[in-house]
């Protein structure tokens, strides 16, 4: 079986993340402040990545964006 890599998914080592999202929220960050004076201990409840997909399948074999709902079908 042909493995196929997702492409609209990227693995950065914890979990899956929808690249359109992350892009998206990447422009709109852009010109704030630095993530090292907004992400302190408790001071902010908001990850700095927060379109982390899940598995919709027990096979683990489709992710959706918790987002923006892209869903897609890969095998890895």
């Amino acid at each position: 079986m042909k493995r196929r890599t997702p492409s609209n998914f990227y693995n950065e080592g914890f979990g899956w993340v929808c690249r359109y999202c992350e892009e998206a929220k990447n422009e709109s960050i852009k010109n704030t402040k630095s993530r090292l004076l907004s992400e302190g201990e408790a001071e902010n409840s908001e990850l700095s990545v927060s379109s982390i997909a899940r598995w919709t399948t027990p096979e683990k074999n489709t992710l959706i964006c918790p987002n923006c709902h892209l869903t897609e079908t890969i095998n890895i």
